[in-house]
């Protein structure tokens, strides 16, 4: 039986994309985007990339992604609001080979196979092999 990955797993994987930023930083580290920490005005916004899968659709066989990011999120509203919408570690993500999908709520094929309840938000990891 599969489950879904665990919160703490998740906060994890999240941390080392959010944390790992400052070390790949350009023009005066300090994580400032190639800005050397010292821009003004209004934070600069990540928009992650994601690509929804459609409705009766299941994935494709993997490209060239390291690391597949599915997410499976409860219904539309929570997809528009989530703080995953603009996470710039994820964002960045897509440089460094990692793919973000996120799988309609009314997706039943792709819910059924990762055993997942209608409703309930989750998160997949798969790696370039296919394990997840």
């Amino acid at each position: 039986m599969r489950t879904s990955i665990s919160p703490k797993v998740l906060a994890s994987f999240l941390s080392i994309l959010l944390f790992a930023q400052p070390i790949l930083a350009t023009c005066g580290g300090g994580g400032g985007g190639g800005f050397g920490g010292a821009a003004g005005g209004a934070p600069r916004v990540y928009k992650v990339a994601w690509k929804m899968l459609a409705a009766d659709k299941l994935l494709p066989k993997m490209s060239e992604a390291a690391l597949l990011v599915l997410w499976f999120p409860p219904n539309a509203a929570d997809f528009k609001k989530s703080k995953l919408q603009k996470a710039r570690g994820l964002a960045l993500g897509g440089s460094r080979c990692v793919a973000d999908v996120v799988i309609n709520p009314r997706n039943q094929p792709m819910y059924e196979k990762y055993q997942m309840a209608a409703g309930q938000e989750a998160v997949v990891l798969i790696s370039g092999d296919g394990s997840e």
